[in-house]
C-alpha cells in the first residue's frame, strides 16, 4: 500500500461508537469473555478494548454493567443444571457438580474487579499510633468506668 493512499475499509473495527460498545457489552453479558468477542471479526481486536477501558470512563461503566449481568446468566445456568440434577434421576451427580463448579470458577475469574482504598482524614495518609498493651487496657478500662461502652470495638 503506498503512503499517501488512504487506508480502505477493510479488516477489524477500531472506531469507538455507542453501536459497537453496546453490541459488544451485549455479547459480554450474555456469558462470553472479552477474548472470546474480540475473536469475532465484527469486532475489535482485545488492544483496542483495553485502550477504550482506559480512554473512555463511559465503556469501562458499561463493560462493568454486562459483566455483573453476566454473571445473573451464570447464575440461571446453575439453577438450571440443578434443576435437572432433581428432576432426571439418571444424571450423575459428580458430573453436575463438576459442571457447576466449572461454571462458578469460570464467573469468579471473569467477574468485576474491586479495588478498595483507604485514606485517613480529607484523603490524607491513615494516621497510626502505637499503643503498648498496657496503654491499650488501660484506655478501654477508663471508657468502661465513664459509661462509654464495652470497650469493644471502640
Amino acid at each position: 500500500m503506498v503512503a499517501d493512499q488512504p487506508r480502505r475499509g477493510r479488516g477489524r473495527p477500531s472506531d469507538y461508537t455507542d453501536e459497537l460498545v453496546d453490541e459488544f457489552c451485549r455479547r459480554i453479558a450474555s456469558g462470553r469473555s472479552v477474548l472470546s468477542v474480540c475473536g469475532d471479526l465484527d469486532m475489535p481486536d482485545d488492544a483496542t478494548i483495553y485502550r477504550w477501558r482506559h480512554q473512555h470512563p463511559d465503556f469501562r461503566e458499561k463493560l462493568a454493567q454486562a459483566r455483573e449481568e453476566r454473571l445473573e446468566s451464570d447464575a440461571d445456568q446453575i439453577r438450571a443444571l440443578a434443576k435437572r440434577v432433581i428432576e432426571d434421576e439418571s444424571l450423575d451427580p459428580q458430573r453436575c457438580n463438576a459442571a457447576v463448579n466449572a461454571i462458578d470458577k469460570a464467573a469468579r475469574l471473569m467477574a468485576p474487579k474491586q479495588r478498595v482504598e483507604l485514606t485517613g482524614r480529607d484523603g490524607g495518609p491513615i494516621e497510626t499510633q502505637d499503643v503498648s498493651a498496657r496503654e491499650l487496657v488501660e484506655g478501654r478500662l477508663a471508657r468502661l468506668a465513664a459509661g462509654g461502652g464495652s470497650g469493644e470495638g471502640s
